[in-house]
């Protein structure tokens, strides 16, 4: 029995943007083509051209695809902050920025290359400030959670914290240290507030 083609759309439309993921984290935007993805996803030319009209309209899917996987990561780790003492924020955190590093770590370099291009795109910009809004307003609510004398600017200062953290690991990989170190600026943060 086939399924209809709706399902059977939806489904190649996610293999076709999860393929775009993976081109951006290899060779950034500029080595996206619809022919590079095509090739990629195994997929006819013509089904990319089916599902997205020209490459910005591709990468502007391919963002809210990407938003909608770390988006519940992220949201995942923000509950852990928000559900335990100081210690196990600080766990949550530095779990999240380690996996991002090194497991997650093409997801991480596709978060970036799409976050630098969203300042040249006013579309995408607009997605990117929406996701960020969503992300800020889940960690607000965890630092009240944790008892936070500021809780707008205690969200904001963490999630400056982690992409600086991230970033700072992308030009090279963690070691099996990493997660002491993301340990030590949370607490060195803490202890200065």
């Amino acid at each position: 029995m086939t399924e209809p083609p709706s399902r059977k759309g939806a489904a190649r439309k996610i293999e076709l943007l999860d393929a775009t993921l993976r081109i951006i984290a290899r060779d950034g935007l500029a080595g996206l083509s619809m022919r590079g993805l095509a090739a990629e996803a195994g997929a006819p030319l013509g089904a990319v051209s089916y599902y997205f009209a020209g490459k910005d309209e591709l990468v502007e899917a391919a963002f809210a695809r990407h938003s909608e996987i770390e988006g519940e990561r992220m949201a995942a780790m923000i509950r852990r902050v928000g559900a335990g003492t100081p210690d196990e924020a600080a766990d949550a955190v530095a779990d999240f920025v380690v996996e991002g590093c090194t497991v997650r770590r093409r997801q991480l370099i596709t978060e970036y290359e799409l976050m630098v291009e969203s300042a040249r795109r006013p579309a995408l910009q607009e997605s990117t400030a929406g996701w960020l809004r969503s992300l800020r307003a889940q960690m607000v609510e965890a630092m009240t959670a944790l008892g936070s004398a500021d809780p707008e600017i205690d969200a904001r200062l963490l999630l400056a914290v982690i992409s600086g953290l991230e970033v700072d690991s992308l030009a090279d990989e963690p070691g099996p240290t990493q997660r002491d170190v993301v340990r030590s600026v949370l607490s060195r943060l803490r202890g200065a507030r």
